[in-house]
């Protein structure tokens, strides 16, 4: 990770939203010498592009798409726009934004884990019952379907 005192500490996406949305790393940090935890390579997919920090007070949005950037740039005036290319753009916002710039980019969420209750569980298992396929020790099925004669 390169140190520089006139470098400012960037935004951090897994503090700021990582309970929220999914906080990927840019693939850039797997270079040799490179921190996974160094939030510069932090950044949160989305359907359209992806957001990553860019300083201590801004984020930025890379577009992939013509059509989106169309509209934020005719609909969300106060999201700036740094880069301009074709069919895609860079976008500057701050945190306070983050939502404005989100109804356009739609972010991914976090996937958590399912919490079943035992009733649910026991459920679910007896439900698949019927429908599992596993050969015992002899080769035989153990359902209740049969294949015999095909």
């Amino acid at each position: 990770m390169y140190k520089d005192l006139n470098v400012p500490t960037p935004l951090n996406l897994k503090d700021l939203y990582g309970n929220r949305y999914k906080v990927t790393l840019d693939e850039s940090s797997t270079c040799p010498g490179e921190s996974k935890r160094d939030p510069w390579y932090f950044r949160i997919p989305c359907k359209y592009g992806h957001i990553y920090p860019i300083s201590d007070k801004y984020l930025g949005f890379w577009c992939d798409s013509g059509v989106i950037k169309a509209r934020m740039v005719r609909e969300a005036p106060e999201i700036e726009l740094v880069q301009d290319g074709d069919g895609e753009g860079v976008f500057r916002f701050t945190v306070e934004q983050f939502e404005i710039v989100a109804e356009y980019t739609h972010p991914f969420k976090k996937r958590g884990r399912r919490n079943l209750s035992n009733m649910e569980k026991s459920q679910l298992v007896e439900a698949g019952r019927d429908h599992q396929f596993s050969l015992g020790f002899t080769g035989k099925k153990r359902s209740t379907e049969s294949t015999e004669g095909i």
